[in-house]
């Protein structure tokens, strides 16, 4: 069947010249979210790349589509709306936003408020509380000691001034295994020294070891896997989406948000009762750890996306010895790329804190930007090796 027309679209120039278009009506949602899915090779930026110099968003889901022999959009609609973004020369800037547009229909409560997550799936006591938009940051492949470096200083900005936004680093690491502040060093398979790094880096692979602020016992990260650091302000009144200054709340739409990433592959992802993470079965295929600090939130979760397994065998992860871990690649064919499940992370964040989510290349403004990104990242690094 044809797509449906485009009878809702916003057009507009942005403040850097580019042109922005939003897709607002539920079924350009569906088929963006279409192109999303079945563009090029089934990454996100694969379906971006259909939209072609124009950054056309119908041109977008009928190259998509068709490139794949589809006739027809799959029946779920997608929670929010997708931008394709063109800079001033016409190439693409690769950049999305999510969220959830507010139909006039929305149910109020009695003061007047919108009531209610995008589901009923949102964590219990999660409700909007009108739009807020969360910046996600996608920083690819960068040392642990720069993303933790770049945390802490995000954490101190916001402690300090309340009213800079909330954002979300996500990035992916070299090999690195990092202990919780109560971890036990009898969950290392390897000798560890915290004042001389060259013991037991033979046996661990070479890679780096971290005690860090957050809670929980040891993990791995490495190529292959999504890691996402929120840095939000739980305690901004007013309260931004459905945030609220507990942590408890906290802990489970953080989890609640690897699930619906996970499970938008088909798969059954779900909590065990006292244990912490996100488990397929009896495996583990997302780990959550996070600290705060005057209620404003830092380090995260992890999504095994095409990790290597063996590294978890020189730890017992999260200190659990009678469970494994697992990873989308093993489980969905074809196995999903780790810009495309960036994507359905970011989506699944918009939902479950009822946010716009705005993702973007670079580093937050407060860090200089996409100009400045590699030397504040390298002067990151550098500062905590000279600190280690």
């Amino acid at each position: 069947s044809a797509p449906p027309t485009r009878t809702a679209a916003a057009t507009r120039r942005t403040r850097n010249g580019s042109l922005k278009y939003n897709t607002l009506n539920a079924e350009d949602r569906r088929w963006a979210r279409a192109a999303a899915r079945w563009g090029g090779d089934g990454s996100i930026d694969a379906a971006r790349r259909a939209c072609g110099d124009a950054g056309d968003v119908v041109a977008w889901r009928v190259a998509a589509l068709r490139s794949r022999g589809a006739d027809e959009a799959p029946g779920t609609a997608i929670r929010g709306s997708v931008a394709c973004v063109a800079d001033a020369g016409g190439a693409l800037a690769g950049s999305a936003r999510f969220g959830r547009r507010r139909a006039s229909s929305t149910a109020r409560g009695a003061s007047g408020a919108d009531v209610g997550g995008d589901d009923a799936t949102t964590p219990e006591g999660a409700r909007g509380r009108g739009r807020h938009t969360v910046h996600w940051y996608n920083l690819r492949s960068i040392p642990y000691a720069a993303a933790w470096d770049l945390q802490q200083r995000a954490v101190a900005a916001r402690r300090a001034d309340p009213t800079l936004p909330d954002i979300v680093l996500c990035v992916e690491h070299p090999p690195v295994y990092t202990l919780g502040r109560g971890g036990s060093v009898d969950n290392l398979c390897f000798p560890f020294d915290p004042a001389d790094a060259s013991v037991g880096a033979e046996e661990r692979g070479g890679a780096d070891v971290f005690r860090v602020e957050r809670g929980g016992e040891v993990t791995y990260h490495g190529p292959g896997q999504l890691v996402a650091y929120p840095i939000l302000s739980l305690g901004h009144e007013p309260p931004r989406g459905a945030m609220r200054k507990s942590l408890h709340w906290y802990v489970h739409a953080i989890e609640e948000v690897v699930i619906r990433t996970v499970g938008a592959y088909g798969l059954a992802a779900g909590r065990v009762e006292g244990l912490r993470g996100v488990w397929v079965g009896d495996a583990k295929i997302g780990a959550v750890g996070m600290a705060v600090s005057s209620w404003v939130t830092y380090h995260g979760l992890a999504i095994n996306v095409d990790v290597d397994l063996s590294a978890f065998a020189r730890i017992v992860p999260c200190g659990i010895e009678d469970r494994a871990v697992c990873r989308l690649a093993d489980l969905v064919s074809p196995a999903p790329t780790l810009d495309e499940v960036r994507g359905r992370a970011a989506e699944a964040f918009a939902g479950v804190f009822d946010v716009d989510v705005e993702v973007a290349a670079g580093l937050p403004p407060e860090f200089g930007g996409r100009v400045a990104c590699r030397a504040a990242l390298a002067a990151a690094a550098a500062a905590a090796a000279a600190a280690a």
